[in-house]
């Protein structure tokens, strides 16, 4: 938000991934004039002011992070790469390269203002080969809602890292389509 406020940032795109729906909407919430456009990748799109991720996630995998904080740490280790990428490679490459995920966010939910809803250009992308996943649920609610685009891409969870040019040229294609507004 500070990025945005002190640089005096104008019609911003806000791309969120997984968890960083839940990031991007509440930024959305505060600084409102400067956001023009709410990207949900494959992420959770909250709703609902203060609901917990712990309430909305699979029930197995919470379980598992309640044992690593049960132990006093703030963060959980990264899970599921499966999900993420089919490539070996990248799956290497993700597993050195992410840190440890800090609880808060699944134990606090997001504050919502009201003022996200401002928000009149909204696209939801979901991960065509992350399924079954709690971000298909997401995607199949807001697809229906008058101002909501919605797109799929084939990649599993990690579009920008399985097939980031096509990521890329689908986000272009959406800011150009709405580029006059």
């Amino acid at each position: 938000m500070n990025v945005i406020r002190w640089r005096e940032l104008k019609d911003v795109i806000l791309v969120g991934h997984s968890y960083g729906g839940m990031i991007i909407t509440g930024i959305a919430g505060q600084t409102t004039r400067a956001v023009k456009v709410l990207v949900y990748l494959d992420a959770f799109v909250p709703e609902h002011d203060g609901v917990l991720l712990f309430a909305r996630a699979n029930p197995k995998r919470m379980a598992r992070f309640n044992v690593q904080i049960a132990d006093g740490r703030f963060a959980v280790d990264p899970d599921h790469f499966e999900s993420w990428t089919d490539d070996p490679d990248k799956q290497a490459w993700l597993r050195a390269m992410c840190t440890p995920h800090p609880i808060g966010c699944f134990r606090h939910g997001v504050t919502l203002t009201g003022r996200e809803k401002e928000i009149s250009h909204r696209l939801c992308i979901v991960a065509e080969r992350n399924k079954p996943s709690e971000f298909w649920a997401e995607y199949e609610c807001v697809r229906v809602i008058d101002g909501w685009q919605s797109e799929r891409i084939d990649t599993k969870h990690d579009a920008m890292v399985e097939d980031a040019s096509r990521l890329a040229t689908l986000l272009h294609k959406y800011s150009r389509s709405i580029a006059s507004d």
